[in-house]
């Protein structure tokens, strides 16, 4: 929902700053650093109660996130929606598997906020809200619809999965500065990923509903984790 769908407006020079194409990723070292600097700026390390599920990939957690479509060398690719910069982390491909740019272990883990972001039902991150925070980039946002599977972990902003797979698309044409773009990234973007590119209507009222003036909800806000993984086994055999 950066794998971690997090922006702190205070922090956002600095963030800018480490996330510019001049940027010195050179070294593994000094880019486990930056990427270190990126999470603290963006708040990920703040602990959290949060419940593990392990999901096999015919039974997935479905949820929403976003991502922003930029340009590459192989056409229009989805990418990281709130860092702007193109090659900090792109998608081609249908199935992601999360890497922790913190640390060497294998994402998710515990105790950190490495993983592929989405918001479910229940949990509290706002995708519009987050479109608020990022207004500065001018590549285009898309919501995606996901299946997470493997090691997710639950807490009251939404999850981080192992792996996610995208099941369908939707951005309006209102978002692209021309229709010849947007018929071109409907394209390209259905073909590379193998799924459908819709409007907005497909986008569940949940997700809709859930406006506020920035993404992260209030550090005050709580969940009942408890009942909200009690309703999963309640919805649709793949949990959506």
């Amino acid at each position: 929902m950066v794998s971690g769908l997090c922006w702190q407006r205070s922090r956002a020079a600095e963030v800018e700053a480490l996330s510019s194409p001049s940027a010195a990723w050179g070294s593994a070292k000094a880019g486990r650093k930056i990427r270190r600097r990126l999470a603290e700026a963006f708040g990920m390390l703040t602990c959290m109660e949060e419940r593990e599920l392990h999901l096999p990939a015919e039974r997935p957690l479905i949820g929403w996130r976003l991502f922003r479509v930029r340009r590459s060398e192989s056409g229009l690719v989805l990418s990281a929606p709130l860092i702007h910069n193109p090659d900090f982390e792109c998608f081609p491909s249908r199935t992601i598997d999360a890497i922790c740019h913190q640390a060497e272990h294998p994402a998710p883990a515990p105790g950190c906020r490495c993983g592929l972001y989405a918001a479910i039902e229940g949990t509290l991150d706002s995708l519009s809200g987050y479109l608020s925070d990022s207004a500065h980039d001018p590549d285009p946002p898309i919501y995606a619809e996901v299946a997470c599977a493997g090691r997710v972990f639950v807490d009251v902003r939404g999850v981080r999965a192992q792996r996610i797979e995208i099941l369908r698309l939707a951005t309006p044409a209102s978002l692209w500065p021309d229709p010849g773009l947007h018929a071109q990234a409907v394209a390209e973007l259905s073909e590379r990923y193998c799924a459908e590119v819709c409007g907005l209507g497909v986008v569940p009222q949940w997700v809709v509903a859930n406006v506020m003036p920035q993404g992260a909800p209030p550090e005050d806000a709580a969940v009942d984790l408890g009942a909200l993984l009690g309703s999963l086994g309640r919805r649709s055999p793949r949990f959506r």
